[in-house]
C-alpha cells in the first residue's frame, strides 16, 4: 500500500525533476476492453490484460511519473521533446502488443495546475478519438484467420502446441505471456461453470468525472488516483474471494473492473463487492480530510459504483459479451443519476442485469426498462435485501405459471392487469406469493403494484443458480 507520504515525494522528485519549461504528459489505452475481450480464451486475455500491466510498469520506472494504473497514466517531463520521447515509448510498447495507446501533453504551469490537468483531459480525449487503428494487416480470407481474435492472419510457428497452431502473432504473444502470468489459467470460458453458464461483469465508479474535476494540485491528483485504484483493488480482492469456482479477472485499474465468473457466483461477488467499495471508500474518506478539497473528501465518502452483468451460454463470444455487459454498467450508472423506476431519489449502488437466451439482445444497443420492469436494482442493503426476498417467493410460483407472465409482451398494459387479476383469483401459489411480499391481492391496486417484472425473473433465474458461502 503506498503512502500519502511516498506519493508527496514522488510528485515533488518529478516536479524538482521538469525544471523551468515542464510539459504535462499522459496516455490511456484505448478500446481497452476490446483489446482484452478479443482475444476470446482464458489464457489470452490473461496475457492481453498482462501486456497492459506491463506499460503502467514501464512508466512507474520514470522519473516523471505522476500517476499510471489500469492502461492510464500522467507525468511531467522537462520538455516537450522529453514528454513526446516518452509517449513514443510507451506507444510503440503496447502497439508490439497489438494494442492502441493515445497520447497526450500541454505545457504545464505550477500557478494553473487544475486548470492543466483539465486540458490534458480533453487533449486526452481528442487523442483517443483521432488514434491509429491497431497494427497488423486484415486476414486475406476466413480460412486465414486467428481462430483466437478473428482480426488478423494466422502466422505459422512450428515451435507452437497443437492448440495455438492457428494465431497470430498478438495472440501467441498474449498466449504465452498468460500462461507465464497463469499456468493454471482455465483454456476456455466453459471451464469456468459447472452448467457450462458464464457471467460477464463490469463496473465502473459513479461520478469520478466531478471528483477528479474537484481536484487542485497534481500531489491531490495523485493521492486521489491511488486511493480509487486501492478501494477498488481491495474490494475486488474481497469479492473474488467469494467464489466457489475459478473466475477470469481482466485488467483492473483505478475504478474499472472487468471479469468472467461461474454464474454460481454472480450474487456472491456482486453483493461483496459492492458491500467493499463503499465500505472502503468511506474509510479512505476519513484517511483523506486533511489532504484532498472538502469537496473531493465528501464526494469520495458516498462513492457508489454502477455494475452490469450478463449471463449467457458459453459459445457466446467473450467480446459480445463484455461489451454487453458494459451497457447494462452504463445503464445501473445512469438510476445512481437520475433514479431507478422504483426509486425517484438517485442511487448509491445500482446493478442491471439480463440472462440471455440468444442473441437478440447484442443489436439492439442499451436495453430500456419499463415502469414495470425493478432493473436497475438499488444495491442500497435493504433495497436489495428486499428485492431478492421477492424473487426467492416468486420461486415457489410453478413455471408454468411464470410462463404467463410473458403475455406482457403481446397485450396492452389494461388487457394485461385483468389477465393477471385473473391468474391470481384462481391460483393460490399467486396468491401466497403476494401475501408474502406484503401484498393483498384482493386489492387491485396493490395487485398491480405486486405483479413482477422481467427484472425480477432474471434476478430469481440468477438466485437459483447462486453458490452459497
Amino acid at each position: 500500500m503506498i503512502t500519502n507520504t511516498q506519493i508527496h515525494d514522488r510528485v515533488k522528485r518529478a516536479l524538482s525533476g521538469a525544471g523551468s519549461t515542464p510539459w504535462l504528459y499522459g496516455y490511456d489505452v484505448v478500446g481497452i476492453q476490446d483489446f482484452i475481450g478479443a482475444r476470446s480464451r482464458p489464457i489470452a486475455m490473461r496475457g492481453a490484460s498482462e501486456s497492459v500491466i506491463a506499460v503502467d510498469r514501464e512508466h512507474q520506472k520514470l522519473a516523471t511519473n505522476i500517476f499510471s494504473g489500469g492502461g492510464r497514466g500522467v507525468g511531467i517531463a522537462p520538455s516537450q521533446k522529453d514528454a513526446l520521447g516518452i509517449c513514443e515509448k510507451l506507444t510503440t510498447q503496447h502497439r508490439n502488443s497489438g494494442g492502441v495507446l493515445a497520447t497526450a501533453m500541454v505545457p504545464f504551469q505550477v500557478k494553473s495546475e487544475r486548470d492543466c490537468l483539465t486540458w490534458l483531459r480533453y487533449r486526452l480525449e481528442v487523442a483517443k478519438d483521432e488514434a491509429l487503428p491497431p497494427p497488423g494487416r486484415p486476414p486475406e480470407d476466413k480460412a486465414g484467420q486467428c481462430e483466437n481474435c478473428c482480426r488478423f492472419p494466422v502466422e505459422p510457428n512450428p515451435t507452437r502446441t497443437h492448440d495455438e497452431k492457428r494465431v497470430c502473432l498478438f495472440c501467441d504473444l498474449a498466449i504465452r505471456l498468460g500462461r507465464k502470468i497463469d499456468p493454471q489459467m482455465r483454456q476456455s470460458l466453459s471451464e469456468l461453470s459447472p452448467s457450462k453458464r458464464i457471467a460477464a461483469v463490469s463496473a465502473d465508479g459513479n461520478g469520478m468525472g466531478r471528483f477528479f474535476d474537484s481536484l487542485q494540485s497534481l500531489e491531490q491528483f495523485a493521492v486521489a488516483s491511488e486511493s480509487i485504484a486501492g478501494v477498488f483493488r481491495v474490494a475486488h480482492e474481497a469479492a473474488m474471494a467469494r467464489l466457489a469456482h475459478p473466475g477470469v479477472p481482466l485488467v483492473t485499474g483505478g475504478d474499472d473492473i472487468r471479469v468472467f465468473l461461474a454464474v454460481e457466483d454472480v450474487l456472491p461477488y456482486v453483493t461483496e463487492l459492492v458491500r467493499k467499495v463503499e465500505e472502503t471508500a468511506e474509510q479512505t474518506a476519513k484517511l483523506l480530510q486533511t489532504v484532498l478539497p472538502r469537496a473531493s473528501v465528501e464526494l469520495l465518502r458516498t462513492l457508489g459504483i454502477g455494475v452490469g452483468v450478463v449471463v449467457a451460454e458459453d459459445h457466446h463470444p467473450a467480446e459480445q459479451l463484455l461489451e454487453y455487459a458494459h451497457l447494462l454498467e452504463d445503464s445501473a450508472k445512469v438510476s445512481c443519476q437520475v433514479g431507478s423506476p422504483g426509486s425517484k431519489a438517485p442511487l448509491r449502488s445500482a446493478l442491471d442485469l439480463e440472462v440471455l437466451t440468444s442473441r437478440d439482445a447484442f443489436s439492439a444497443g442499451q436495453p430500456e426498462r419499463s415502469g414495470t420492469d425493478e432493473r436497475p436494482f438499488s444495491l442500497d442493503r435493504a433495497s436489495w435485501e428486499s428485492a431478492r426476498q421477492r424473487a426467492s417467493a416468486l420461486a415457489q410460483v410453478p413455471p408454468s405459471q411464470l410462463s404467463t407472465l410473458a403475455a406482457s409482451r403481446t397485450m396492452d398494459e389494461h388487457e394485461f392487469r385483468n389477465f393477471f387479476r385473473y391468474q391470481v383469483a384462481r391460483n393460490h401459489e399467486w396468491q401466497r406469493y403476494l401475501q408474502q411480499t406484503n401484498m393483498d391481492w384482493r386489492k387491485a391496486s396493490e395487485l398491480d403494484k405486486g405483479c413482477p417484472g422481467p427484472g425480477l425473473l432474471a434476478l430469481l433465474r440468477l438466485m437459483r443458480t447462486e453458490t452459497r458461502p
